[in-house]
C-alpha cells in the first residue's frame, strides 16, 4: 500500500543516462548516512521523505520490499530492501562482484533465438550474480546439475539474471523456471498502479539507455537498486542501479509449458498485496500451471535449502558425488523416488530443521518459515500481519492435470505376472502422465534399453509384456516427453533343487525302485524398499518364487527290480523289472493345484498358503501385502510330474504292473508338497532374502507325506525323499538406483 499520492502520468523524457545513474546513486548515498538501529521502518520512512525533497525526483513512497520513486522527468524507479537482514553479515568487499562483465546487446539476445522443437521444456536457473552477499549463485549452479543428473533435457546452468539471457531463454518452452533475485512493490507512473519487480543483472549503462527505454515506457521494466544495510556495508564497493523486470517483460519474451512450474525464491515473490496477486496471475494466463514463492522478506539460506528440499524430492534423490544437493538438505536411506510438485510442497510445512542463521544464533524453525531478527527486519509490518516475522513458503496450483512436463515419470514398484498368456507381463504402478509415453528394460545402461510392449497405460499403472527377445531382468524405466523415471531393479536369481524319492518294496518278496528330479528355478521380482508418499514409510513388496518360463526341470528313473519269494504254487517266483527311459523334461508353470492333477511332465513352485501363525517367517505368500514382518521370507510348495520315467514289465504277462498286457507298461513319477499343511511344510522349503538379496534355503525336516503308499497298487512300500537346494547371486538386486546413477549409466555408453 503506497504512503504518497502518486504523480500524474509522465509525457517523456529529458534525462540522460548519467543523470539517471547520478539519481539512483545519490539515494545509495544518503541511506548510508541513516542508522537502521532496532527501527529499520524509521530509516526506510526518512528515506522516502528525502527523496521527496530532492530535485532529482518528483515522488516517492514504500511498498513491500522497497521504495518506489518517480523521477524529476517521469520515469519510475525501484529501491529494494528486501534483503537488509543479509547484510547483517560480516562479509568481506570480495563478495561483492562489481559489473564488468559485458553484456549482450538485446537484438544479439533475441538473434540467439532458436526454433523451438519437440520438447517438454527447458529448465532454467536464474539467479543475481552482482550481489553474492545476499545470494549464493554456486547453490543454483549445483540444482541445475541436479536436473541435468535426472535426465531433463534443455537443462540450462544457472545464469546470471540479465535480461539478455531471459530473451535468449525464450527460444524455447520453459517447464521449470528457477529465479533468485530482489523482489518487492511499488508504484509504476506508467502503468499507474502497484507492480511487483525483480531485480536484474543488467547495468543501466549509456549503450543500453536508449535501447530499453521503450521497455521503460511501457510499464515492462524500471530502473533499480538495491540498498546496503548502511549499519554494516559503509565499505563495501556501492550497488550499481540495474535494471528491474516485471511479469510484463517475462510472458513477452519467455514462452512457458503448459503446466510449467515457476519457482520465485526472491522476496515477496508470493506476497498478497494486488501487485503480487497480479504478477501471479499474469504468469499462469501465459502458461504456468505451478506457482511457489515467498509471501515477504526471506534469507539466502531459507530460500536455497526450501528449493534444495523441492528439487530434491522432485528429481529424487542424488548421489552426494555427483552434485551437492547433500549440503543443503537432509537426505532418507533408502533414496525417496520423486514425486510430484503439489505432493512436495504440501509436505513443506511438516518439515522442522535446525540451521544457524545469522549473528551466531542456532534458530529452530520450519522450512516453509524465515525466522529473522526482529531487529533487522521489516516482516512484522507487512501482510499477513498474523505471520509477524515468519516469510512463508507458499505456492499456488491450476490442476495437476496441466502439469504435464514437470510430473516426471515416478514408479513406485514393479510385479511380474509370470502365468500371463502369451508372455509375462510386468505391472508398474507408480505415477505417470496422461499421454502414454514408453516403458524400458535395460542391462547396463540407458543407451541400451530395450523397450517393453505397452499393453495399457493409465495415470497409475502401466502394463507391459516381458517378451522372451527382452533381458528378463533389469533395471525398469518409463520415459515421458524425453525426461526418464527413477530406475527400479527387477532382480533375478537362480537355483537349483534337487529331489529324489527312494523306493523299498516288500511284502512277498524285496526290491527298489527310485527317481529323481532336477529343476533348474529362475525367480526374478522387486524387492527394492519404496516410499508410498513423500517422506513416508518406507514400503517394500513381499518376496515371493513363482518360476520364470526360462526355468526347465528333468526327472529320471532307475532301473530297479523285484524279486518274490518261491511259494508252493505251480507259478515261479515274482520278478518284476524297472526299466529307466531317461530323462523326462518337465515344463515350469506359474500355477498349480492343490492335487497332482493330470501327469503332463510339469513342475510348479507356489506359496505353501500358510499363515505366519502356523510356522516361523513366512509370508503368506502375498506380494502385496504391505507392512508384512515377514516380507523377506517365502514358504514354498513343489508339485512336479512326470508320465513316463520307466516301464514295468515282469514274469506274469504284466500282472504285476497292474495290467495284463505283454508288454512293458508305462511309469509315472510324482512330487506333491502342495498337501504339506503344518509347521513341517513351512520348515522344509523356507526362501530367506539375506541383507545383500541372496537367497538361503532352510529345511527342517526334509518330509513328503505323499511319498509312501503302495507302489504301483502291488507291493507295499515306504519311500525316502530327499531334498536339497542352492541359489548363486542375485542379478540387479537393490543399490543407489537415483538419477544420478542413470547418468553413470549414459555416460557409460559414450
Amino acid at each position: 500500500m503506497s504512503t504518497a499520492t502518486p504523480s500524474a502520468q509522465p509525457s517523456g523524457t529529458a534525462f540522460t543516462p548519467a543523470q539517471v545513474i547520478a539519481a539512483l546513486g545519490s539515494v545509495q548515498q544518503h541511506w548510508n548516512t541513516l542508522t537502521l538501529g532496532s527501527n529499520p521502518e524509521a530509516a526506510i520512512a526518512s528515506l522516502v521523505a528525502w527523496i521527496k525533497t530532492q530535485p532529482s525526483f518528483k515522488d516517492a513512497g514504500e511498498e513491500p520490499g522497497a521504495v518506489w520513486a518517480t523521477l524529476a522527468d517521469g520515469q519510475p524507479a525501484i529501491f529494494y530492501v528486501d534483503r537488509l537482514a543479509d547484510y547483517a553479515v560480516a562479509a568481506p568487499a570480495a563478495r561483492r562482484v562489481s559489473p564488468t562483465r559485458p553484456m549482450v546487446p538485446l537484438a544479439r539476445a533475441r538473434a540467439l533465438r532458436q526454433d523451438a522443437g519437440p520438447t517438454s521444456g527447458q529448465v532454467l536457473f536464474l539467479v543475481n550474480a552482482l550481489d553474492t552477499v545476499a545470494f549464493t549463485p554456486s547453490r543454483q549452479a549445483d540444482f541445475a546439475i541436479a536436473f541435468a543428473n535426472a535426465g531433463y533435457p534443455g537443462v540450462l546452468s544457472a545464469s546470471s539474471v540479465t535480461l539478455e539471457n531471459i530473451v535468449a531463454a525464450g527460444s524455447k518452452p520453459t517447464a521449470y523456471f528457477d529465479i533468485a533475485t530482489h523482489g518487492g512493490n511499488g508504484f509504476n507512473v506508467y502503468a499507474q498502479r502497484d507492480l511487483y519487480t525483480l531485480s536484474s543483472d543488467t547495468a543501466v549503462t549509456a549503450d543500453n539507455y536508449y535501447q530499453y527505454h521503450p521497455e521503460i515506457r511501457a510499464a515492462h521494466l524500471e530502473y533499480s537498486l538495491a540498498l546496503l544495510d548502511p549499519d554494516t556495508d559503509r565499505n563495501l564497493p556501492q550497488s550499481i542501479p540495474v535494471y528491474a523486470f516485471t511479469s510484463a517483460w517475462l510472458t513477452q519474451h519467455m514462452k512457458f509449458a503448459p503446466g510449467a512450474v515457476f519457482v520465485n525464491t526472491s522476496c515477496f515473490g508470493a506476497n498478497v498485496y494486488p501487485a503480487g496477486k497480479a504478477f501471479v496471475s499474469d504468469l499462469n494466463a501465459a502458461g504456468v500451471g505451478f506457482y511457489a514463492g515467498w509471501t515477504k522478506s526471506v534469507d539466502d539460506l531459507d530460500a536455497d535449502e526450501t528449493d534444495a528440499y523441492l528439487i530434491d524430492r522432485l528429481l529424487g534423490e542424488q548421489i552426494p558425488s555427483l552434485n551437492d544437493l547433500p549440503k543443503y538438505v537432509l537426505q532418507d536411506s533408502p533414496p525417496e523416488r520423486p514425486f510430484q510438485v503439489n505432493d512436495i510442497l504440501l509436505e513443506l510445512p511438516k518439515k522442522p530443521r535446525d540451521n544457524p542463521i545469522r549473528n551466531g544464533s542456532d534458530l529452530t524453525y520450519d522450512l516453509d518459515t524465515s525466522t529473522q531478527p526482529k531487529d533487522l527486519d521489516t516482516n512484522s509490518s507487512k501482510q499477513p500481519i498474523a505471520d509477524g516475522a515468519s516469510a512463508k513458503f507458499t505456492y499456488i496450483g491450476y490442476g495437476t492435470a496441466q502439469v504435464v512436463p514437470l510430473v516426471p515419470p515416478t514408479i513406485a514398484f514393479v510385479n511380474v505376472d509370470e502365468a500371463a498368456a502369451p508372455e509375462p507381463t510386468l505391472t508398474i504402478s507408480g505415477e505417470f502422465s496422461q499421454a502414454e509415453g514408453d516403458a524400458y528394460i535395460t542391462e547396463s545402461n540407458l543407451p541400451a534399453a530395450v523397450a517393453l510392449p505397452i499393453l495399457s497405460w493409465s495415470p497409475e499403472q502401466i502394463t507391459v509384456q516381458l517378451p522372451p527377445s527382452a533381458p528378463q531382468s533389469g533395471n525398469i524405466v518409463v520415459g515421458e516427453l524425453g525426461v526418464p523415471s527413477n530406475l527400479v531393479p527387477l532382480t533375478k536369481w537362480s537355483g537349483v533343487y534337487s529331489l529324489t524319492r527312494n523306493y523299498a518294496l516288500s511284502g512277498d518278496g524285496s526290491g527298489s525302485f527310485s527317481y529323481s528330479s532336477t529343476l533348474n528355478v529362475d525367480l526374478r521380482g522387486d524387492v527394492h524398499f519404496w516410499y508410498q508418499s513423500v517422506d513416508g514409510e518406507i514400503q517394500v513388496l513381499d518376496f515371493e518364487a513363482v518360476p520364470m518360463r526360462s526355468s526347465t526341470g528333468t526327472m529320471t528313473a532307475k532301473s530297479g527290480s523285484y524279486a518274490g519269494t518261491a511259494s508252493g504254487g505251480s507259478e515261479p517266483p515274482l520278478m518284476t523289472t524297472f526299466a529307466s527311459k531317461g530323462a523326462v523334461t518337465l515344463t515350469p508353470t506359474a500355477t498349480i493345484t492343490a492335487t497332482n492333477g493330470t501327469l503332463d511332465n510339469y513342475f510348479g513352485i507356489q506359496a505353501s498358503a500358510m499363515d505366519s501363525a502356523a510356522g516361523p517367517g513366512c509370508n503368506r505368500g502375498s506380494a502385496f501385502d504391505f507392512g508384512d514382518p515377514d516380507f523377506a521370507h517365502y514358504c514354498t510348495s513343489i508339485q512336479a510330474a512326470a508320465s513316463d520315467i520307466a516301464t514295468c514289465s515282469d514274469n506274469r504277462q504284466g500282472s504285476s504292473c497292474q495290467g495284463n498286457a505283454a508288454n512293458a507298461l508305462p511309469m509315472y513319477g510324482t512330487f506333491d508338497t502342495v498337501g504339506m499343511y503344518g509347521s513341517d511344510a513351512v520348515a522344509s522349503f523356507e526362501l530367506e532374502l539375506t541383507p545383500d538379496y541372496a537367497i538361503d534355503v532352510h529345511f527342517s525336516p526334509p518330509q513328503d507325506p505323499n511319498a509312501d503308499g503302495v507302489f504301483l497298487g502291488s507291493f507295499p512300500s515306504v519311500a525316502t525323499t530327499t531334498w536339497s537346494a542352492t541359489f548363486g547371486s542375485p542379478s540387479f538386486p537393490p543399490t543407489g538406483n537415483t538419477p544420478a546413477l542413470r547418468a553413470r549409466l549414459a555416460a557409460r555408453a559414450r
